[in-house]
């Protein structure tokens, strides 16, 4: 899945912003399913993977967020992969969301 963010915060780690966006969108067994988030090169978004049968909920999600509450994002079936950030940290890992949730998962590996 591809979450283009319109506005983003100048002082927000991207990342943050997306899972924030992602989390005020669809339930929490939806954002829980959220795996493997890299941020886009051009620090517009970012990729991450769901399961297959649950990206039609996430786009139903999304849709009738932005409704509701006029979201400054766009999320969309990701077809073809854009240009993404491959910096790597200090301990010469890859930023990015790993997964998981608050009772054990793996979470946030960045390096902001």
């Amino acid at each position: 899945m591809e979450l283009k963010i319109f506005h983003m915060d100048r002082f927000a780690n991207v990342l943050d912003q997306a899972m924030t966006i992602i989390r005020n969108c669809v339930p929490p067994k939806l954002s829980e399913i959220v795996r493997v988030m890299k941020p886009k090169k051009d620090n517009s978004g970012v990729v991450f993977d769901v399961w297959e049968d649950k990206v039609d909920s996430f786009l139903a999600y999304s849709e009738d967020y932005k409704e509701k509450n006029g979201g400054q994002f766009e999320l969309t079936r990701c077809l073809n992969l854009p240009e993404l950030e491959e910096e790597e940290d200090e301990n010469g890992s890859q930023p990015g969301w790993r997964g998981g949730n608050e009772y054990g998962g793996k979470g946030f590996n960045s390096k902001y």
